[in-house]
């Protein structure tokens, strides 16, 4: 089978490195070909490095992941941009999507089902972490539910239109369409703040190596 090229970009050089570790540890196909500290390095040597798929952190010096997408894509629409980083904030999570990106994850996802995603985005899917997603979706069905019950007492007519990005079903950007999303294990709160567990399921593989 054909290696899938991995390009990584992310500001955190030992977790970038550990990564880098774990997937080709995990896949035999995978190959990261770079390691880019921030969005500008990305520019600077994507075309060169003919990666398959970018796994990019979100807050980065210089020039941060969500702007880097954004300029990624209109230079190479095909593509596939897989946010990977521990903030969850709202506004993140709909620029990057709304700029093309192919899927957000948390960091603390296992690295199987990080493997699992990479796949899944290169077969054209959408994946988005449940946490990321529930928290998408509950603020527009509150509003949705206010609107109903303001219908209700005034007898018109109301509702809320779609979930922006059409998430669900697995588009990108506002509007778009799409095939179906996936995502890894859910829990945890809301805002701009680091997801619960941090990078622990990635610190645990590599000890594991080590003692073989």
């Amino acid at each position: 089978m054909k290696s899938i090229r991995i390009l990584i970009v992310d500001d955190q050089q030992l977790f970038a490195a550990s990564l880098k570790t774990v997937l080709e540890t995990m896949d035999s196909d995978f190959t990261v070909v770079g390691l880019a500290g921030d969005g500008e390095e990305a520019l600077a040597v994507v075309d060169g490095l003919s990666p398959h798929i970018v796994l990019m952190d979100v807050r980065m010096p210089k020039l941060d992941g969500v702007e880097t997408t954004r300029l990624l894509r209109f230079r190479r629409p095909d593509l596939p941009i897989l946010m990977l980083t521990t903030f969850e904030d709202e506004e993140y999570v709909r620029a990057a999507l709304r700029h093309g990106a192919s899927g957000y994850m948390l960091k603390n996802i296992s690295p199987a089902e990080l493997v699992s995603c990479i796949h899944a985005v290169l077969n054209g899917a959408v994946s988005i972490d449940p946490r990321v997603l529930a928290g998408l979706i509950q603020p527009r069905a509150a509003a949705s539910t206010t609107a109903t019950a303001s219908t209700a007492e005034t007898g018109g007519t109301g509702g809320s239109g779609p979930l922006e990005g059409s998430l669900v079903s697995g588009g990108q950007g506002e509007g778009g369409a799409g095939p179906a999303a996936s995502g890894g294990p859910a829990e945890g709160g809301w805002g701009a703040r680091p997801a619960p567990g941090g990078t622990g399921a990635w610190a645990d593989l590599l000890n594991r190596k080590e003692k073989q």
